[in-house]
């Protein structure tokens, strides 16, 4: 009965969401400027933690 009890508390604990807002995540709430031009832009005073910039020149 004891070995039933422990095998049915593990199932609950692996089908248990350890991170239920995983899609709430902080790169969602981020501006992506990800297909923009960012020339002359003025980036002062913003957090710009977690964010990456790319650029090229031809």
């Amino acid at each position: 009965m004891l070995r039933l009890l422990v095998v049915l508390l593990l199932n609950l604990s692996l089908l248990w969401p350890l991170q239920p807002a995983m899609a709430s995540g902080s790169y969602l709430e981020k501006t992506d400027y990800t297909l923009t031009n960012q020339s002359d832009a003025d980036f002062s005073g913003q957090d710009l933690e977690g964010s990456s910039f790319a650029g090229a020149v031809v």
